[in-house]
């Protein structure tokens, strides 16, 4: 059996990231020869697991805000672009400031950072605390980006949200809960594949963390 880097299976790689894509798209469809080529490929890169589902939440995410609707069925391969640009993102670690193109990574982190901060300061409602109780915690970040590295800031950022999160789901309103559970098991009485608890229990966070509107903390996203 092939494995990545970190020791996973090819089929446990492949299994993550259906059971994920299938619960975004809210349709349980078996991955065509074309995504299934994708995802091989993706392992041969030992792309880690987590950038593609964080490739899939942009795409979703981006999809809910445009104005063209479609009932077409969306498959991996639509996907594609977002978890390139995501692994692109995670590629500029350890780079350096001085990038052959773009901006600089100090500047791709500030920029990325405010928008973290941007969508912060939006939030209402019960998770409007949490927000800004992080907002507060990522603020200093804008000038440590000058001395830091993406790998640092990012770990900053992920304790931040664990935090957040925590916070957010001890006092989370029933009704939400409610729905997101509704969600969750209408998608999965349309299989009979099991899904893994980290992936059901990721897929409801996100979930969760959307109908409040409060953003992911993190640089890759």
């Amino acid at each position: 059996m092939k494995k990545t880097m970190n020791g996973i299976e090819f089929r446990e790689y492949f299994k993550q990231i259906e059971s994920y894509f299938a619960l975004k798209r809210e349709q349980i469809l078996l991955l065509s020869p074309e995504e299934f080529q994708l995802v091989d490929r993706f392992f041969q890169e030992n792309v880690p697991v987590e950038l593609i589902l964080r490739g899939i939440d942009r795409f979703f995410e981006k999809k809910k805000k445009s104005r063209r609707k479609s009932r077409r069925p969306v498959f991996l391969t639509h996907v594609q672009t977002d978890i390139e640009e995501i692994i692109h993102d995670y590629n500029r670690k350890g780079i350096g400031s001085h990038l052959a193109s773009g901006p600089t990574e100090t500047e791709f982190v500030q920029e990325k950072l405010t928008i973290i901060l941007h969508r912060l300061e939006k939030v209402s409602g019960n998770a409007k605390t949490p927000a800004s109780k992080a907002t507060e915690k990522i603020r200093p970040l804008l000038e440590r980006a000058k001395e830091e590295t993406m790998e640092e800031i990012e770990t900053e950022l992920e304790a931040i949200s664990k935090v957040a999160n925590n916070e957010i789901f001890d006092t989370l309103d029933p009704e939400i809960e409610r729905k997101v559970e509704e969600r969750i098991r209408t998608i999965l009485e349309q299989t009979d594949h099991s899904i893994s608890k980290d992936i059901e229990n990721r897929f409801k966070t996100d979930t969760a963390l959307e109908m409040l509107g409060f953003p992911v903390i993190s640089l890759y996203t």
